[in-house]
């Protein structure tokens, strides 16, 4: 389900992360081109299995029930949190 803020806009799922070298970052090496953790793939603590953005101006409602545009975007990667043993 995507999310809908109340000023109409929307998150998107974005690319993976990569380094100078366009090697994909440790904490995003589960996900797959498209952002997403494919089913059944193995998530450690500190993995990102969504690479989601949300519109910087999610919270903004001055436009008067119309519908904002989005200018720019803050990443909101999903990680899972897993139990950690001590």
């Amino acid at each position: 389900m995507i999310t809908r803020y109340p000023n109409g806009t929307y998150y998107q799922i974005a690319d993976l992360h990569r380094d100078a070298e366009e090697q994909v970052l440790e904490k995003w090496k589960p996900c797959k081109d498209g952002g997403v953790v494919d089913v059944g793939m193995k998530v450690y603590n500190g993995n990102v299995y969504i690479n989601k953005q949300s519109p910087a101006n999610a919270n903004d409602n001055s436009v008067g029930g119309a519908v904002a545009t989005v200018t720019s975007w803050d990443k909101t990667p999903m990680a899972y949190r897993g139990t950690v043993l001590s």
